[in-house]
Formats: structure tokens, C-alpha cells, sequence
């Protein structure tokens, strides 16, 4: 249960926190997920690309060789967790400009990036530089809400608008979601392949997700880790669903054309 987990300043709240790990809902359900397609090996280098609070860089750290974070916003935090950490390093760059040579990476994560970003072809283009021949692109990204639409028609709530909103909070500079095909193009232009895929979370985690986890903790952060703690267990029988029953996101395993 404790994964993902950053340690606090304050003890107490370790003694806390740690039993039940990273809690954020979505990221908990992949994490399994990722994690396989990741196959870490101990000899790997790996990226992980648009890391946030690094709870994945952590994890990633325990299993191998030397992974760096990267994210806009390095901030003091991730210079605590690096000192305690000796083969994690976090820098602030831009990802379609990255200060590696071609081939570098053995294993690159892009956790809920690529829907964020204008330029993802570039961005796709430079993991591609910097990925080993015999490497992985490890991503997921969401294919649109389940759940969310048909509640809104309900009360007659304009979905199209609640999107932007919605993007406007994450600051997501595109429309926030691909579907499969979309998906598939843009790996083609980029000269990658998508090897393997599952929907996660499926239905069930889905609907948690929309109706139950995603307004509330949006709008009233204060209560997320309450609702996680209630939540997730619910949740967690998502697993039981087949991996292609289609949910809300994605995670994709990719490898370079030959």
C-alpha cells in the first residue's frame, strides 16, 4: 500500500500517510500496470518524463541502475528526495529539447503528459532520440470520459464547456484526450509502434473515478486523501474487468520502428 510514497518533514505525518501510499486514485490503478510494462530491469537507465511530485521516479529508483525526473516545476522537495536517493536526479527542461545523447534511455514514462502538451509530435520525436533500439515508451493518456457525459446531459450541462474548464484547470493545452486511432497516427508520424495496450481503469474504476472521486477532489482538495482512503478498495475491483474493456485512459507500451 505504501506505494509512490514521498517522505514528509514532519513524522507524524509519515506515521500517517505511508500505510496507504501515493493516494491519487487514477495514478494508484495504473501503477500495477506501468509498472509491468516497464520491466525494470537493475542495469536500466530510464527517464521519466513529466514526473510532477516524482512518486513514479521513486519507485522507478528502487529497481534500478539511475532514472532522472523531469518536470517545469523542480522544486525543493524533489532536491530532499534526490539527497536521500543517490541514483535519482530530477531536472527542470524542456522535454523537446532534452540535454541527453541519441540512445540514451533504456525505459521512458510519460504518465498523463502527452494530452497536456501543443508540439506532442515534437515531444514524441525527441523521446524517440534519446530511446534506446531495444527500449521502451511506457504512457498512458486519457480517451475521454465515460461517465462524465451522460451525467451532464442529464441536467443539461454543455459537456464541450465542462471540458475547457476542465483544461483550463490542468492547463491542458490541447482538447485533454486522444482516442486509439488518433493515438496510432501520431506514433506512425514518429516513427513508433504500439506493441501492446490495456484500458485502465476499465468500467468500474471508471465510474468511481467520474461520479465519485474526480468533483469532489477537484473542487474540495482538502477531502481527496479522505476519499481516496474510501475509495480505492472499491476500485481496486476494477481488475477483475477484461483489459479490453474500454474505460476513461490508457497505457500503451511502445518501441521504435525497425
Amino acid at each position: 500500500m505504501s506505494f509512490g510514497h514521498i517522505p514528509r518533514d514532519k513524522k507524524w505525518k509519515n506515521l500517517i500517510l505511508k500505510p496507504f501510499g501515493w493516494m491519487n486514485l487514477m495514478r494508484r490503478l495504473q501503477a500495477p500496470i506501468i509498472m509491468r510494462m516497464l520491466d525494470l530491469k537493475r542495469d536500466n537507465v530510464v527517464l521519466d518524463v513529466g514526473c510532477g511530485s516524482g512518486n513514479f521516479s521513486l519507485e522507478i529508483a528502487k529497481k534500478v541502475k539511475w532514472v532522472v525526473g523531469l518536470d517545469l516545476n523542480v522544486r525543493q522537495q524533489h532536491k530532499r528526495i534526490s539527497e536521500s536517493i543517490p541514483n535519482l536526479t530530477f531536472i527542470k527542461t524542456d522535454a523537446v529539447a532534452l540535454p541527453f545523447p541519441e540512445k540514451y534511455f533504456d525505459k521512458i514514462l510519460l504518465s498523463s503528459v502527452l494530452q497536456m502538451v501543443e508540439e506532442d509530435s515534437l515531444l514524441l520525436q525527441e523521446l524517440h532520440r534519446v530511446l534506446k533500439e531495444d527500449g521502451r515508451l511506457i504512457l498512458s493518456v486519457p480517451v475521454g470520459y465515460v461517465y462524465i457525459p451522460k451525467l451532464l446531459n442529464l441536467f443539461l450541462i454543455d459537456y464541450q464547456n465542462f471540458l475547457r474548464v476542465v483544461n483550463e484547470k490542468f492547463g491542458t493545452k490541447t482538447k485533454g484526450y486522444y482516442t486509439l486511432s488518433e493515438l496510432f497516427n501520431l506514433f506512425e508520424v514518429t516513427k513508433l509502434k504500439c506493441e501492446y495496450y490495456e484500458y485502465v481503469p476499465h468500467r468500474l474504476g471508471s465510474f468511481v473515478y467520474e461520479v465519485f472521486y474526480f468533483y469532489w477532489s477537484l473542487n474540495f482538495p482538502l477531502i481527496q486523501n479522505l476519499l481516496f482512503i474510501i475509495l480505492y478498495p472499491v476500485a481496486l475491483l476494477d481488475k477483475l474487468e477484461s483489459v479490453k474493456t474500454r474505460g476513461n485512459e490508457i497505457v500503451l507500451s511502445v518501441k521504435k520502428m525497425r
